[in-house]
């Protein structure tokens, strides 16, 4: 009895050493990417999935059809005022044609999507004619090789080739195949030069269109399930083996078999593949690249068939994990020519698993508080709670070491360091520095050490060991054993609680304290104090106490806090802060590391920051990229200065779940496997619609993808192009540059994760807009896509209006030259005008100096001679002396002429002109002080009327002015000089004399103060144009 109880003692012992040491045969991890309402999606049903040759993703759902392009969706519904949207919301089905458009099956009736106009045709006739059909489709098929497969109801199956041209006519109704009952095609799938045809009543049909005749025909599924069935797919594998599900049961016919398998449990047991129920409910099946059956099934998730291995996994949803499939009802799955795989959900939405990319690999391993890697490549993990765990990264094999297996001196571990020697070392929080040689675990407690709280372990170049305490300052454990203390008090050590220690390039040890940072030079035992000035971006204080300080490759210094992360530049003096609101995963910094490409990965309390570093003009960029539990890193949080860079390159991160393993390459790794797409165009922030008319005109006539080309007016110059790529990856990371070409040569780039290009205050003009994709190492791809863009100009600024305004210049120069010619002319005639008046003026003021003396010269002579000539009485002297008489004469009128011969002429014009006051014989009532002169100067006149021989000297005398000044006022005034003034009111008081008197001439001459009565004919003619004897008998009186 003792010994069947030590027997059974010693067999529980050894079982459970070979399950601590045997290898756990693991699932495969799979991360799968979500996509639900929350991110835009329409319906959380996805009934269909198709991606499109531009690299669309268009997901049929229970509401509507959604287009994602790896950024955004955009959703389609139908309406009843639209006549170009879905006929309803619920989509069945999405096929893509030869020519783009998209064929979508809504129930029992079809609509066509353009791409280039995104509206939805619900005419199929054109298409209907090609084939040779009447337009009464029942069902619409698109091959692999995107020929047409199209049955009308209660018609045969048509067969078009749009490139051959080549139709086929198939009978697959009443009777046909010796089947009875009405049938119809319910799914096809393609198999070398055959399409394989599924019937609603179970036959299984080949047919080579191109041949125009039926291969074989299979009633296997009727005979099994004899009822119709409108579910049934047909799906052929690699191998060319038949796959059919249909109403939650899978038949498979295997060629190697030449059999028909009835459930896919049996199948899989032939093929010697267990953990199959016999009761799943299967929807659909789709082989991925690697050659593994994908199983959807309802309420049992994912099952995946790995033939190699003989394996069936299956991966369900779990609440707690966002990278797990996010639904366990499956409805279809979908395989795009890209190897990516898309599984749509009954209530997740949809799911996308991108194979061959394995980025990250979660371990459930408890909570990990540090991690190191020893000599053969194993994972040496210091928990929370349960001690050291060594994982074998290639065999997944754990080993757990404890206080209570192994003696250990705490089980919390917070640090650990493989030495050069393979010497594993852990320090611990209360149970000091743990030392792991030749497979023993030796403790060095407090008293030996400063404290037994053990924060950090490094290696210098000269194989000391250097720790850092909680409370003890740094410690240098030398190769003989020998302990050196560097605290406060004897080193000035900024701080005694140290929280991280780094060795540099150079061999410095870089100490994070609670009070900033210190630098160890461990040749010379130098201790030098550092400390970060503010944030001179934001003026932000640096926190003292840091979580992790990192000097990188480049000679920056990252100080971790809770805070951020703070960089220093040593070269420049530049302190950054990265927080969150930089775009850093958070603000509560955990860890810092450099990978093998000098990349920093930031581990923040519940998300990883990648980090690349470009310089400058001197200044340092940080292009963030962030990932967290959708990328498929653990949900968090995360533990302070967990962190650590293996041989192979890989970063190990520890966190409250376990550890992330991280492939820097990969998950940091954009690479450029496809080509940008313009996805969509925004117009001050609204999405702008194809075909439809804005502000009176279309801006998008075609989809922006398809044209190239949109043409704007001048004040819609605030708009925004969505970029895309045809990866059509979920959550898609990667950036984008641009250049616009008329604008500026420089090339700019959008945000990770966020692909618009905007623009404000364009002005108008033609621009090109040219676009890269741009990989992680910030090289720009070789394909590109182009933008045309036009600006047009405002009303006034058209080639039109320019026209305009150069005839209304021109035609404004024409009138500008004319008036100034006019005026120029005007100016020269004026010009000359008052010329000929000055002349004049200088001709009438000799002639008025000198005319009175003349004319009393003249008088006089006339006097004698009329004298001499009164008394003569020979006739032969009377004669001489009227020939004297006459020459006389002669000349005084050749004298008088001297006067501009156009004066007679011009006299009363100018007097019209500048006779401001005439004088006048009648009453008037004084108004003016110049009138007052020249009433004055005619009252004088009238007054010696009679005497003939009153002069200007005599009228200035009389009015007591100087003959100058009166000479002056009165022919500025009457425009006249005194003499011409003079004579005029004697001629008009003559006038007078001439209409209302019996006097002859002579005594009128006399009268009025003429001496001589031919000077008074003479003027008389010169004033009223006759003689006064004329003029009398020209107004009706009778002469004396």
């Amino acid at each position: 009895m003792k010994y069947w109880k030590i027997t059974r003692l010693t067999v529980a012992l050894v079982a459970l050493i070979m399950m601590a040491l045997t290898a756990v045969a693991e699932t495969p991890q799979i991360k799968f990417q979500r996509l639900d309402t929350r991110d835009g999606l329409s319906n959380s049903q996805v009934n269909c999935i198709l991606k499109d040759s531009k690299g669309f993703v268009w997901l049929g759902t229970k509401y509507g059809l959604s287009r994602y392009d790896g950024y955004r969706f955009r959703v389609f519904h139908s309406s009843t005022k639209d006549t170009v949207s879905l006929l309803n919301d619920h989509v069945d089905n999405v096929y893509e044609d030869i020519d783009g458009y998209l064929w979508v099956q809504q129930e029992t009736k079809y609509c066509v999507y353009d791409p280039k106009k995104e509206r939805f045709i619900h005419d199929l006739s054109p298409w209907c004619k090609k084939v040779g059909m009447t337009n009464n489709v029942e069902k619409v098929f698109i091959d692999r090789d995107k020929n047409y497969w199209m049955k009308p109801w209660e018609g045969d199956l048509y067969y078009y080739n749009p490139r051959t041209g080549t139709k086929a006519r198939f009978d697959v109704i009443n009777n046909a195949f010796g089947v009875k009952g009405k049938q119809t095609v319910t799914s096809i799938a393609s198999y070398g030069r055959s399409t394989l045809v599924m019937t609603n009543c179970g036959v299984l049909m080949s047919l080579i269109g191109e041949e125009k005749r039926v291969s074989w025909v299979s009633k296997h599924i009727k005979k099994v399930q004899p009822h119709e069935a409108v579910s049934r797919r047909i799906y052929v594998d690699r191998k060319g083996n038949y796959w059919v599900t249909s109403e939650g049961r899978c038949y498979v016919y295997d060629h190697r078999y030449k059999r028909w398998f009835d459930s896919l449990t049996d199948y899989l047991r032939c093929l010697g593949i267990g953990g199959m129920s016999s009761d799943v409910i299967i929807g659909d099946v789709q082989e991925d690249n690697l050659g593994r059956m994908w199983v959807a099934t309802d309420h049992s998730g994912l099952f995946i068939i790995d033939y190699a291995k003989r394996e069936l996994y299956n991966y369900n949803h779990d609440k707690a994990n966002e990278s797990s499939v996010s639904d366990h009802n499956l409805l279809r799955l979908y395989r795009s020519l890209d190897n990516q795989m898309w599984i749509g959900t009954y209530t997740g939405g949809v799911n996308q698993v991108v194979l061959n990319k394995d980025n990250v690999k979660n371990v459930a391993l408890g909570s990990i508080n540090t991690v190191t890697e020893d000599k053969e490549g194993n994972y040496w993990l210091g928990t929370n709670d349960n001690g050291i765990i060594r994982y074998n990264p290639v065999t997944g094999e754990r080993q757990s070491f404890t206080m209570a297996s192994h003696g250990l001196s705490s089980d919390i571990i917070v640090t650990s360091r493989c030495a050069s020697d393979g010497t594993l070392w852990f320090g611990t929080f209360g149970g000091g520095l743990i030392q792991y040689a030749n497979g023993k675990f030796t403790a060095m407690r407090k008293g030996t050490l400063s404290d037994d709280n053990v924060w950090a372990v490094v290696e210098s170049a000269d194989k000391n060991i250097w720790i850092g305490t909680l409370g003890g300052g740094v410690q240098c454990i030398e190769k003989d054993g020998k302990i050196s203390t560097y605290n406060q008090t004897n080193s000035h050590l900024s701080s005694n609680y140290v929280s991280s220690m780094q060795i540099t390039p150079e061999g410095w040890i870089v100490v994070g304290t609670s009070n900033n940072y210190s630098l160890i030079d461990p040749k010379k035992r130098k201790v030098v104090n550092m400390k970060l000035d503010q944030d001179a971006t934001r003026s932000s204080v640096v926190a003292s106490a840091c979580t992790q300080v990192l000097m990188d490759s480049r000679g920056l210094v990252w100080y971790c806090s809770s805070a951020g992360v703070n960089v220093l530049d040593n070269t420049t003096g530049v302190v950054t802060l990265l927080d969150q609101e930089s775009g850093l995963s958070g603000n509560n910094v955990c860890s810092v590391i450099e990978d093998s490409r000098h990349n920093i990965w930031v581990v923040t309390e519940y998300g990883i920051s990648y980090i690349q570093l470009t310089i400058s003009n001197g200044e340092w960029k940080y292009d963030i990229r962030n990932y967290n539990n959708r990328d498929g890193l653990q949900p968090g949080p995360y533990n302070q200065r967990s962190v650590c860079l293996t041989s192979d390159r890989h970063v190990l991160v520890g966190g409250s779940n376990g550890l992330d393993i991280i492939d820097p390459e990969r998950l940091g790794s954009q690479k450029i496997v496809g080509y940008p797409v313009f996805s969509g165009f925004l117009l001050y922030g609204q999405q702008i619609e194809v075909g439809k008319k804005y502000d009176g005109h279309v801006i998008l006539p075609e989809a922006i993808n398809e044209s190239r080309r949109v043409e704007l007016k001048h004040n819609e110059n605030q708009f925004t192009i969505q970029m895309a790529s045809d990866q059509g990856l979920i959550k898609n990371r990667s950036q984008y540059v641009y250049r616009l070409d008329g604008f500026s040569d420089k090339w700019m780039k959008t945000e990770a994760g966020n692909p618009n290009i905007s623009f404000t205050g364009l002005s108008s003009g033609k621009y090109t807009l040219v676009v890269k994709l741009l990989d992680d190492r910030n090289q720009m791809g070789v394909d590109e896509s182009r933008l045309e863009i036009v600006v047009r100009p405002p009303f006034w600024a058209t080639w039109w209006a320019y026209i305009i305004y150069a005839i209304v210049v021109a035609m404004l120069v024409r009138m500008w030259h004319h008036r100034e010619t006019k005026k120029l002319r005007l100016e020269k005639l004026k010009m000359e005008k008052e010329e000929e008046m000055r002349k004049r003026r200088e001709a009438k003021t000799a002639y008025d100096n000198i005319s009175d003396e003349l004319r009393l010269s003249f008088d006089n002579i006339f006097t004698k001679l009329d004298t001499l000539m009164s008394g003569e009485n020979d006739e032969r002297r009377y004669e001489q002396q009227q020939q004297v008489f006459d020459s006389v004469e002669t000349l005084m009128t050749q004298i008088s002429e001297m006067k501009p011969a156009e004066s007679q002429k011009a006299t009363p014009v100018v007097r019209q002109e500048k006779l401001l006051i005439t004088p006048t014989i009648t009453d008037v009532q004084i108004v003016s002080l110049d009138q007052k002169l020249v009433d004055a100067a005619t009252k004088y006149v009238e007054d010696n009327l009679s005497n003939g021989d009153i002069t200007v000297e005599t009228m200035s005398e009389a009015m007591n002015m100087s003959r100058v000044h009166l000479y002056k006022r009165l022919t500025a005034i009457t425009g006249m000089t005194p003499s011409e003034f003079i004579r005029d009111i004697r001629l008009r008081h003559a006038e007078q004399l001439i209409l209302k008197s019996q006097l002859s001439v002579s005594e009128i001459s006399y009268k009025v103060g003429f001496n001589n009565p031919r000077y008074f004919s003479k003027y008389f003619r010169e004033k009223y144009g006759v003689i006064p004897s004329q003029y009398k008998g020209d107004n009706g009186v009778s002469p004396s």
